[in-house]
């Protein structure tokens, strides 16, 4: 009977705690469960609206350039310029305030090489008075865009948010050389049976 007296509280003091943790534990669980379900929806948004931004970009990208060498229609590609924008705006509290302006700086750069190939192929193909200022115009537009600076920019910055997000910041980009170099001597090292 004295062991008894001596053991209860210690049984009960037990029971109390692990109906206490258990309770704890329920209680973090859901959160950490709500939190996941919030979280990973709006990373779903966001890789979804990177992956949209940059398949838009690179579309208008290449409309453009073909428009710069005679083919393509400058209305399709402002409407296309004009659903990237629209796609900017919807999506805002989504997208990096840096990502945001490297886009608008690409989409400006966008406009004016299309204003400067749309007066370059009327330059020439016009049977008015010929105006060298159009011309230079034209192909400094083409060299622009074939620089490429601000829609790689843009890309880095997308690849850079996307690593982020994932966790993979940390992580150094692959290098080819590199990993070709240590492949082959990890080959080396593994048994052919």
């Amino acid at each position: 009977m004295e062991l008894f007296k001596i053991l209860a509280p210690a049984v009960i003091t037990i029971l109390a705690n692990v109906i206490i943790l258990l309770f704890l534990k329920n209680r973090v669980d859901r959160r950490i469960e709500q939190f996941k379900v919030v979280h990973s929806g709006i990373f779903k948004e966001r890789l979804e609206i990177y992956r949209l931004l940059l398949r838009k970009t690179v579309k208008i990208k290449a409309q453009i350039y073909r428009y710069g060498y005679g083919t393509g229609e400058p209305k399709k590609i402002m409407g296309d310029i004009n659903r990237l924008i629209d796609l900017l705006r919807i999506n805002r509290p989504f997208i990096s305030p840096e990502i945001n302006r490297i886009s608008s700086n690409l989409i400006w750069l966008f406009q004016e090489i299309l204003d400067a190939f749309y007066l370059g192929n009327k330059n020439l193909t016009s049977n008015s008075d010929f105006n060298p200022d159009h011309n230079k115009a034209y192909i400094a537009a083409l060299n622009e865009l074939k620089k490429n600076e601000e829609f790689k920019k843009l890309e880095d910055m997308l690849d850079g948010e996307i690593r982020k997000s994932l966790g993979f910041d940390k992580i150094e980009k692959i290098d080819s050389k590199k990993t070709s170099n240590f492949s082959s001597q990890l080959l080396k090292l593994l048994p052919l049976s």
